[in-house]
């Protein structure tokens, strides 16, 4: 079976120089013991830290150091110190007593005075973990009882039930069960908490995704909503343009009737305002009243100079024909010519006006009055008178004359007064037609300016319109392409076509940074999710493979507890030559709640203790909190350990300890001065019972003990030398004894 076939040192603690410790091969009667011997100092002890270290310990306080790099040579003052310190561990696996494809397996760890550390397999850099779980498997570790120190037998007197249970631990060759028991904790702890992670990853990111797809879902709807908004665009507009061209149409036309209107009442205004303005023309040239006016002041003036004749010629008549006859008196005719003159005044001071041409019939009338009264004076005066003479008689006929002309002109300025009302009423009338059809037109010019107003205001719509079909198709839109929809748009049109724009925006806001975030994440969901299923059914294969482990562990506990509690009472015997021994487990029970998503038929029962069966139903669970030792030396009544003398605590507890290297079928185990507080009785007992053992199990045995010495088959001896490195020397036992004789 496999064994420890050497141990290479190089500058590890003491051993400066490489050293090399071979082992001899098993043979069928025993596995072999090698005893490692020297005085104090001479560095015996450092082989087994380098066993230990090799192993993975990591505890400098075992290793007798403060850091990592006090296992490397520290130099003397004849030597230098190292900078590297490295230890090889070879096991024989020619049976494959190791799990691994090698005959050698090589086990080595290297550390260098920076602190980085190195482990070694077969030449190959691993892991520390990976040694550990190898040589758990071979049932090798520096934790296990490959490696007994003086140490371990006082931890076991001073133990308490609890810390001996741990000791019971390694010693039931379940180590590789609790490393994979521990390996499975901490992935299950790590799924867990990865579980964790993606469960919260996944709440994060199931939100957004849904957003995500919910816009990836719009946009692949794209393509159809434009469509649909297309054509309701085209209709929309389509009524709307033509619409539009229906009222411009229309307007147009209502403007150019109203231009026209317009325009023939413009031509009848202005032939109205062109005869205003011949009236006004005619008014503005001379005026042919001013002639006859003038005429008649001439005629005036030349009556009132015949009338002064004629009253200077009359008076000289008068006078003259007082003298030949009898005449009337003077005051009496001038009396009467004065009441004549006086009355026919006023009617001469009023022929200045043109108002009194009105008059001017009564004026004739009153002329020949005067005339008439003037003759009748004239023959009153002198009715035997001679005749007038012919100044006189043409004066009268000259003021005749003047009358008739003065009357002529009378009539003509009445027909001129005449004319002139006439012609006043005509200006007037056309005056009151101007203003009646200047109303008119001013009406028209209103209607067909509100009518210009009202095209301005569609065209300006029409502008408006065509940069609003621009904006809502995106492009220039030739009007005359939208066709006019045969039937009456729906009413919420407008609002339809908004909300699809709405979409579209929304829509479009997708670019392709979005497409590949929806990608991303709807990828990264799926992983998580597979994840998380994986992590799940991991988690309940490793809860199994936990509670499978748990039952071999407590399988594997229980046996090997009652094998070392047979080699423990008989080992004790050995050792006392008499009396009785036992370990005792103290145990816990503690109620459990069932699994919830395991049906009860099947949950995995807990492996119960040889004394109490349970049930698949029963959720009590019992648990080993200890082992209490009962020891009764031969002769004695007393059964605690507590009040054992303290060599009988040695022996209990040296018993115990082979007790426990009988059963823990460990390939090799590293005694490191464990007889050294026997007695000489004692170190024979302790040497059979190494002898018995070693037909099972390699020793190495560190030690100052002759009889353990005796029973070794090759010494080692350790030495200092003067530079302050340690020295190997060795011999097989057969040699040793030839050099005695």
């Amino acid at each position: 079976s496999m064994f420890l076939q050497r141990i290479d040192l190089n500058g590890f603690k003491s051993f400066a120089n490489a050293t090399t410790l071979e082992f001899l091969p098993p043979t069928h009667a025993s596995r072999g013991i090698t005893a490692i011997v020297g005085p104090n100092g001479s560095g015996k002890s450092c082989v087994v830290d380098a066993i230990r270290w090799v192993l993975g310990e990591q505890s400098m306080k075992l290793l007798r150091g403060k850091k990592s790099e006090d296992v490397i040579f520290a130099g003397t003052p004849k030597r230098p110190r190292l900078g590297v310190a490295e230890v090889t561990l070879i096991l024989n696996n020619e049976d494959g007593g190791v799990p691994i494809d090698f005959r050698e397996v090589a086990i080595g760890r290297r550390v260098y005075r920076s602190g980085e550390s190195e482990y070694i397999l077969n030449g190959t850099q691993v892991r520390r973990e990976d040694i550990q779980i190898l040589l758990a498997k071979a049932r090798v570790g520096q934790r296990t009882y490959s490696i007994i120190g003086q140490g371990m037998v006082d931890e076991f007197l001073l133990a308490t039930p609890a810390q001996r249970k741990g000791f019971f631990d390694e010693a039931a060759g379940i180590r590789p069960a609790e490393l994979k028991r521990d390996a499975a904790l901490r992935k299950l702890e790590r799924a867990a908490e990865n579980l964790h992670q993606g469960e919260v990853l996944l709440q994060e990111l199931t939100p957004r995704l849904r957003s995500l797809s919910r816009q990836v879902q719009r946009l692949a709807r794209k393509e159809e909503v434009e469509r649909e908004l297309q054509t309701l665009l085209e209709q929309y507009y389509g009524a709307r343009w033509h619409e539009l061209a229906a009222a411009m149409d229309a307007s147009r036309a209502k403007h150019g009737t109203a231009d026209q209107q317009r325009v023939a009442l413009q031509r009848s205004v202005d032939g109205v305002q062109q005869q205003l303005a011949e009236l006004e023309k005619q008014e503005k040239q001379d005026d042919a009243f001013l002639p006859l006016q003038r005429e008649y002041e001439s005629f005036m003036e030349q009556r009132q100079h015949l009338r002064e004749r004629v009253l200077s010629l009359t008076h000289e008549l008068q006078r003259r024909a007082a003298a030949s006859r009898e005449v009337l008196p003077a005051s009496a005719l001038t009396t009467d010519l004065d009441a004549a003159l006086r009355e026919f005044a006023p009617i001469l001071e009023a022929l200045g006006t043109l108002d009194s041409l009105t008059h001017l019939p009564t004026i004739i009338e009153k002329l020949h009055q005067l005339h008439e009264r003037i003759a009748s004076v004239r023959r009153r005066a002198s009715p035997d008178a001679p005749a007038a003479p012919p100044e006189l008689m043409e004066a009268e006929r000259d003021l005749k004359r003047i009358e008739g002309a003065t009357k002529e002109t009378q009539q003509r300025m009445q027909a001129l007064h005449e004319q002139e009302r006439q012609q006043k009423g005509a200006l007037f009338d056309l005056q009151r037609q101007y203003r009646a059809q200047q109303l008119t037109l001013n009406q028209a010019s209103g209607r067909a300016n509100d009518a210009r107003i009202e095209l301005a205001r569609l065209e300006q719509r029409r502008e408006d319109l065509l940069a609003e079909m621009t904006r809502a198709f995106g492009a220039q839109r030739d009007p005359a392409t939208l066709a006019k929809p045969d039937a009456a748009l729906p009413t919420d049109a407008r609002l339809r076509i908004e909300r699809l724009q709405r979409d579209i925006a929304a829509i479009g806001s997708l670019d392709e940074e979005t497409m590949r975030e929806h990608e991303e994440t709807k990828q990264r969901v799926e992983f998580l999710e597979g994840q998380t299923e994986d992590l799940r059914k991991s988690m309940h294969a490793l809860e199994r493979v936990i509670d499978e482990l748990a039952i071999d562990i407590d399988r594997a506990f229980h046996a090997a507890f009652q094998t070392i509690n047979e080699h423990f009472e008989r080992y004790f015997r050995i050792l006392f030559g008499g009396g009785q021994a036992k370990l005792t487990l103290l145990r816990e029970v503690t109620q459990e709640e069932p699994d919830e998503d395991v049906p009860e038929g099947d949950a995995i029962p807990d492996v119960p203790p040889a004394d109490r069966p349970r049930t698949a139903h029963d959720t009590r669970r019992t648990t080993v909190s200890g082992i209490d030792i009962a020891a009764t030396p031969p002769g004695k009544r007393i059964k605690s350990i507590s009040m054992l003398s303290g060599g009988e605590r040695a022996l209990t507890a040296i018993a115990l300890l082979c007790a426990i290297i009988s059963s823990s079928k460990s390939p090799f185990v590293v005694l490191d001065e464990v007889d050294a507080a026997l007695d000489e009785s004692n170190s024979v007992r302790f040497a059979e019972i190494l002898k018995d053992l070693s037909r099972e199990t390699q020793f190495l045995v560190v030690t100052h003990n002759r009889y353990s010495m005796e029973r070794a088959a090759a010494i080692y001896g350790i030495t200092m030398a003067g530079d302050g490195a340690s020295k190997l020397l060795s011999m097989k036992l057969e040699e040793a004894k030839e050099m005695a004789a």
